[in-house]
């Protein structure tokens, strides 16, 4: 069965129920309406979530923002131009009731598309079916279905992924900026993971993580086709993600610019993949959460001491950033006032992860003892 989520801005869109009742009568399609009476809040819900969304039916005589103002040509003038001018582009359909709109052939000219007519039976039954074809004609449509289980699971970055699998199915086999975005969903899902208590507090990035990994001898947590995967994806991503002149053996993003590596795109998001899938199999009982916890708690993993001079940045927050390197340590506050760190340069040797990291600080690793 194709299935189909349907954003529907109609001022009268609570009567929607006696349409779907008809599109019933064909078990191959299976629309969900979502109904919106003001033109401005049925958009304002696409943009918050375009990837959520498979098409769009727009009534004729909308209200646009106030009921007060009635039913006019603008709501739909206004939805024309934003659902034909946004990045994420979704099939758009106009059904109505008004006599005017339904007779006008100049109307129909005018919005460039088929008027489908609210009380006629072959037009609602047109409706469904163009509704169906057109998305399945959208490779937006089709790569949300293929990388379903993804998005589920890593709902934040669902535009990334479609964008990365669009660039893969387009064949654009020289993007480097790629490795930038898997880089951040790798980093994501290191926080996933330490919430389910696959890594412990010693795991800040994926580098880490890559060490820690092959450590966890229990396949029943971690199966040693994602260990691979895991670290596979983060050599490539991380390579890929610096400077052509970063100092890297394998030169990631040179041999991708230059056409070398015309596969790696496709082969490092695929470990992507099997990564974010294996996300989806963890434990969301607290109890088992546990479990995980207590195997992996006692699992150790070297790290060199960070080594560098303790700033301030523009929120008050002490850090310091490795002169040989690009690692980074929020300090916590009271420890570095009261030792007076500031300016000062110091070797930490004990870290943790910073839980705040990466989307509300920009410093992976944190402290509040140990520094020398």
């Amino acid at each position: 069965m194709s299935k189909y989520r349907v954003l529907w801005i109609d001022d009268k869109f609570e009567e929607m129920h006696l349409m779907v009742k008809k599109w019933r009568i064909d078990p191959a399609i299976d629309i969900e309406l979502v109904g919106y009476k003001f033109a401005v809040n049925g958009m304002a819900a696409f943009d918050a979530n375009p990837e959520s969304w498979d098409a769009v039916i727009l009534d004729a005589q909308q209200l646009y923002a106030d009921a007060s103002e009635g039913t006019s040509l603008k709501g739909l003038r206004e939805c024309r131009d934003f659902f034909k001018s946004h990045v994420n582009k979704v099939p758009f359909f106009i059904f109505t009731g008004d006599p005017k709109c339904k007779s006008d052939t100049d109307f129909a000219i005018l919005m460039g598309q088929r008027i489908y007519k609210k009380g006629n039976e072959q037009d609602v039954a047109d409706l469904a079916r163009d509704i169906h074809l057109a998305c399945d004609a959208f490779p937006e449509k089709r790569l949300r279905e293929k990388y379903a289980d993804a998005i589920r699971i890593c709902p934040q970055y669902a535009k990334e992924i479609l964008e990365v699998a669009s660039i893969i199915e387009k064949r654009q086999t020289n993007n480097a900026k790629v490795f930038n975005t898997m880089r951040d969903i790798l980093e994501w899902v290191v926080k996933y993971c330490r919430q389910h208590g696959v890594f412990n507090q010693s795991v800040a990035t994926p580098a880490n993580a890559s060490t820690f990994l092959p450590l966890i001898k229990n396949p029943d947590i971690v199966p040693s086709y994602v260990v691979a995967n895991f670290m596979a994806c983060n050599e490539v991503v991380q390579n890929g993600s610096h400077g052509e002149d970063a100092g890297s053996t394998i030169k990631v993003k040179k041999h991708v610019k230059e056409g070398i590596a015309p596969h790696l795109i496709e082969s490092t998001f695929n470990n992507l993949m099997v990564i974010l899938d294996w996300c989806a199999t963890l434990p969301e009982d607290e109890s088992e959460i546990a479990k995980y916890r207590e195997y992996t708690k006692s699992i150790k993993i070297h790290q060199d001491p960070l080594e560098g001079v303790v700033q301030q940045d523009e929120g008050g927050n002490f850090f310091c950033k490795e002169e040989a390197g690009d690692r980074s340590c929020l300090i916590d506050y009271k420890y570095a006032s009261e030792n007076s760190l500031l300016g000062k340069r110091v070797r930490i040797t004990t870290m943790i992860a910073n839980n705040k990291y990466p989307e509300e600080s920009p410093y992976p690793y944190f402290t509040n003892r140990n520094i020398l």
